[in-house]
């Protein structure tokens, strides 16, 4: 609203000048529209003004409409409601004895995507009472902290409300003592306060301390993955075999409500909005979904060769060392890749320094795989590359798994194109790096090389299919007739 009675004040101002420099309106006439044009200008802020505060007030207002229902998270939906319902109950009663299970600051921590503000607002919805919003990724005219308290106040006396704070790790500097002052004092007043953030290491402690609950949302379980399949998909009206979602279940293993609903829309999308999708549907929808739409690109035979025994190599070092089950191993040209494995199931919540060191092999394997069959590899390796050397990077920075380097754990938050940048323990680590890197690339060979006539075969199977793909099942077959030598 201030914005328009700024514009009245510039168009009026514009008027005037036009008019004082219009020579055939003669002086009378010039300060008679002079005036008339001031008088509007002033009765237009008159009329005006007073909605100025409630579209103020209106821009924190809670709406918890949502176009799904968040669905899973049961202990954790259930966890959120008793707290805020027993604190709404307790300033209803009036009491001065605090409950045991009373929370007057509740704070939601979990990854971007895994649908805290969705489940908070669906959880608020249930109450019956003044409900404030501020979103610190926006900018706001205001001070957000100080203007949201001061609705929230004017609240009668014994009325509770509810003021949520999203994206809390993104707060600005000036606002987190005002925010701190108000938390401070919340017991002298009705309200509750309900908070999110992605990352609690960038929310100021002293601000974290001031919440009496903290609730951590994890990554969708596979009873959670499946009720969020059912949910978009019949929010789409789709059809769909049942049978199917348990391997869906398995494929979307690691990703976020976020993540699960986009993988489904470009499922939707790539069928070109069928009613129905089959696991096929949803096997192209994935590879869309992660390395982009097929392209039209002119390969030469050599290039196939090269892709296809690089991919081998990748899933082959894989079912030695972890076993993950494949979804599809393709190499057709696709907006991101030339070619992939897509792995179901391969989401760890804790890595050992077994682990890390079999991932960093499976991301060498493509770069030794075209190194033993061509005697050198091409610049397809770049992302594997980075991705082998972040995996050894936080061995040694952040997890101390290396001996020589020393059981360190350093906050490392600056990267560039996935590898450490900036930081002076980079140059330290050199040296411990790349030799856990060198040591990988030998294993690796060492593996490949026995495995030789298996790394043919596949690479065969994939330049024979039409599709230049083939599926796990298909890759088992071939592992069944020529076994792994480990």
């Amino acid at each position: 609203m201030r914005k328009l009675h700024f514009l009245s004040f510039v168009v009026s101002a514009v008027l005037i000048f036009l008019i004082a420099e219009a020579n055939w309106i003669n002086l009378g006439t010039k300060f008679i529209c002079s005036t008339v044009v001031v008088g509007l200008a002033i009765i237009f802020n008159v009329l005006f003004s007073g909605t100025d505060e409630s579209d103020k007030k209106a821009d924190f207002i809670l709406d918890c409409y949502n176009e799904f229902e968040f669905v899973g998270y049961d202990r954790v939906q259930g966890l959120l409601y008793n707290s805020v319902k027993n604190a709404i109950d307790f300033i209803y009663s009036g009491s001065h004895s605090l409950p045991n299970d009373f929370y007057r600051g509740i704070l939601i921590n979990g990854k971007s995507g895994v649908g805290k503000s969705l489940f908070v607002k669906q959880i608020l919805s249930n109450f019956d009472v003044p409900k404030y919003y501020v979103d610190f990724a926006y900018s706001y005219d205001v001070n957000p902290v100080k203007a949201v308290f001061f609705y929230a106040k004017k609240e009668k006396d014994g009325s509770p409300c509810i003021i949520f704070f999203d994206s809390l790790n993104k707060i600005s500097d000036k606002y987190v003592g005002c925010l701190v002052r108000e938390m401070e004092k919340i017991q002298d007043h009705d309200i509750i306060i309900v908070a999110a953030t992605n990352n609690l290491n960038k929310v100021d402690r002293k601000l974290i301390s001031l919440f009496d609950q903290k609730i951590d949302m994890n990554m969708p379980n596979k009873a959670d993955r499946i009720e969020m399949f059912y949910e978009v998909l019949g929010h789409l009206d789709i059809d769909f075999d049942e049978d199917d979602l348990d391997e869906l279940a398995k494929w979307t293993n690691g990703m976020t409500g976020k993540e699960i609903k986009a993988f489904i829309y470009e499922t939707y999308k790539s069928s070109k909005f069928d009613d129905y999708l089959n696991l096929d549907d949803f096997r192209n929808g994935l590879k869309c979904f992660i390395y982009g739409h097929s392209v039209y690109c002119e390969q030469t035979f050599m290039d196939l060769k090269r892709t296809a025994y690089h991919e081998a190599g990748h899933a082959i070092v894989d079912g030695i060392l972890n076993n993950h089950e494949i979804i599809e191993i393709f190499i057709s040209q696709r907006e991101y890749v030339k070619g992939a494995v897509l792995f179901s199931d391969s989401c760890l919540l804790n890595m050992s320094k077994e682990d890390y060191l079999n991932e960093i092999d499976v991301a060498v394997a493509g770069l030794i795989a075209e190194e033993i069959i061509f005697g050198s590899s091409d610049d397809g390796v770049i992302d594997d590359l980075k991705n082998a050397t972040r995996l050894a990077q936080d061995m040694v920075l952040k997890c101390g798994m290396d001996k020589d380097f020393g059981p360190v754990g350093i906050e490392m938050s600056d990267r560039r194109d996935g590898i450490y940048c900036k930081k002076e323990y980079v140059k330290d680590s050199t040296i411990s790096v790349r030799k856990i890197l060198k040591d990988s690339c030998l294993r690796v060979e060492a593996i490949l090389k026995k495995n030789k006539n298996l790394l043919d075969k596949v690479a065969d199977s994939l330049l024979a299919s039409e599709k230049k793909s083939i599926s796990g099942k298909e890759f088992s077959a071939i592992v069944k007739e020529i076994p792994y030598v480990e």
